[in-house]
């Protein structure tokens, strides 16, 4: 009743028709599709998910994980990058191209490797390291990632492979690196992440943050990590910003993209360890995640207060707030100096040069850089003056020893002594007296002139 093409790994069932039209919901679907409801016709897979198995009931395939793709619909693996592009997201339908100045060694890359300092790429693609040629003498090349290298300034010189030149000035690196929670827009500034991505490396250069992943969500700018959802709630795309509450009647663990229906066992007697009746509901800190069912405990990150509760879910801590323990029955506020967003297990601290006066703050707006001359470390709620004879920049999680100021020695100017001559002399220019020349005459004493004065017509001397 199974057949299987030549080099198969399994069979496949009869039942399916060449139409992938299942003969009924326990038949299931080929690899490479999925029933996207009970007793629907089978699908093929989207572009950029896979399915693996025969006699698949589910009703959906999954992404592609980072570093693969799958271009066809119906795909039943999903094939590689090949070196020399990549692909940092899930369920892509092809791989990128390594920019000029990147290169990709290796398959199944999800990101590309700059060429370093001294070195440079001028074309896309590249698969090898030896790709980044280095630098021509007197040329160079100073920030990572180079397309050119740059001639060396005036008189100055270089070896082939220089990232600045002797004789001038070193170059500061003309690519702006950013932190983590940041990226690099073309010819601007660093910029936070937005909400439903992430970048989780200091030092960055690159253009662009990556999507959260389904099952996941960032609902600040400038997340350096995605948060998983919450146990009955669930994000179906990528890059979500927040995520959705099961309906009622369905279920999902933490880190979902879908619901589940919850089936009702068969009806058994209630025993005394909280299987609920229609009156007696759940005690406080539990759910009944559907009719008949036995109570739960609200997963961390949520609370339930009541008692004789009857609803399906609990209810996800509010931004600012956090419960770290199942089966709460109220969430705590985050201390100052600390931050959270909805459904949180554990606030996030401000990082090392910043602070947040305030408790209960929502996101990492709240955490605003310390001024100049101050510090601070993490989780701080205030900033601490830097000590006597130390300065820092705004935002600085240290001080440092300021230069101590040197004395100023006052230049001493030389004295001049000018003389003082007898009459009948004047002040030679050398500090010494000379006599009048004949036909001049000087009648002072105390004189410090520098010549005599000529007889008068009709005398002489």
């Amino acid at each position: 009743g199974t057949t299987s093409d030549p080099g198969s790994t399994s069979c496949s069932g009869g039942g399916v028709s060449p139409t992938k039209q299942p003969t009924s919901s326990s038949s299931g679907c080929e690899a490479g599709e999925f029933e996207p409801c009970e007793g629907c016709s089978c699908e093929e897979c989207p572009s950029g998910q896979y399915q693996p198995n025969n006699g698949y009931t589910g009703s959906s395939c999954t992404d592609c994980n980072s570093g693969k793709y799958a271009s066809d619909t119906g795909s039943t693996i999903c094939t590689s990058c090949p070196t020399g592009t990549s692909a940092a997201n899930t369920g892509k339908t092809e791989c990128t191209d390594c920019v000029a100045g990147k290169y990709s060694a290796i398959t199944g890359a999800t990101g590309c490797t700059s060429c370093s300092a001294g070195t440079f790429c001028p074309y896309t693609g590249a698969t090898t390291a030896s790709a980044c040629t280095d630098c021509p003498a007197n040329t160079y090349s100073a920030d990572p990632a180079s397309t050119s290298c740059t001639d060396c300034p005036g008189d100055s010189t270089s070896s082939s492979g220089a990232s600045s030149c002797d004789g001038a000035p070193t170059p500061s690196p003309s690519v702006l690196v950013c932190d983590a929670g940041e990226y690099k827009p073309q010819d601007s500034p660093c910029a936070k992440c937005p909400m439903g991505q992430y970048q989780p490396s200091s030092g960055y250069t690159e253009g662009y943050c990556d999507l959260c992943a389904a099952g996941q969500y960032a609902s600040s700018t400038g997340s350096v990590s995605c948060t998983d959802c919450a146990a009955n709630t669930y994000s179906a795309d990528d890059g979500s910003s927040s995520c959705t509450s099961c309906p009622s009647g369905t279920t999902s663990p933490v880190g979902s993209t879908s619901c589940t229906t919850v089936i009702a066992p068969t009806p058994e007697p209630v025993s005394p360890t909280k299987q609920p009746t229609a009156t007696t509901g759940c005690e406080s800190g539990e759910y009944e995640p559907c009719t008949g069912c036995s109570c739960q405990s609200c997963p961390a990150g949520q609370y339930q207060p009541d008692n004789s509760f009857t609803g399906s879910s609990c209810t996800l801590c509010d931004a600012g707030t956090y419960e770290p323990s199942t089966g709460g029955t109220s969430c705590d506020e985050c201390s100052a100096g600390s931050y959270s967003d909805s459904g949180a297990t554990t606030c996030t601290p401000c990082t090392a040069g910043q602070y947040s006066p305030s408790s209960g703050a929502t996101s990492s707006d709240a955490c605003a850089d310390c001024p100049a001359d101050t510090y601070s470390n993490t989780a701080a709620s205030s900033c601490t003056p830097c000590d006597a004879g130390s300065s820092s920049p705004a935002g600085s999680s240290s001080c440092t020893i300021s230069p101590t100021p040197q004395p100023h020695t006052p230049t001493m100017m030389p004295v001049v002594v000018i003389p003082s001559c007898d009459a009948g002399e004047y002040e030679a220019g050398d500090g010494s007296c000379q006599s009048c020349p004949s036909g001049q005459y000087q009648p002072d004493s105390d004189y410090t002139g520098s010549s005599c004065t000529n007889c008068a017509a009709g005398s002489y001397a």
